[in-house]
């Protein structure tokens, strides 16, 4: 990776979408997406590369009808 990298957010009512972008001279080339459904519990952060697929899973918490990531 030779260029900058870009982080976009897609914030809807039931996920969020994450692209990750390395801007180049004659454009933008994503790199990989991620996503986070919120309808499903554990909150897990699905990363997709190409062909290669990885899940974080998030340390929540649900409250008053909003989830809770702690901030560490």
């Amino acid at each position: 990776m030779t260029g900058s990298i870009l982080l976009t957010f897609n914030s809807g009512s039931s996920t969020i979408k994450l692209g990750i972008f390395e801007i180049l001279k004659d454009g933008p080339k994503r790199l990989g997406r991620g996503v986070v459904d919120l309808n499903q519990l554990p909150l897990t952060l699905r990363i997709t590369e190409g062909d290669a697929t990885a899940n974080i899973v998030l340390k929540s918490a649900i409250a008053d009808e909003l989830r809770e990531l702690p901030m560490k």
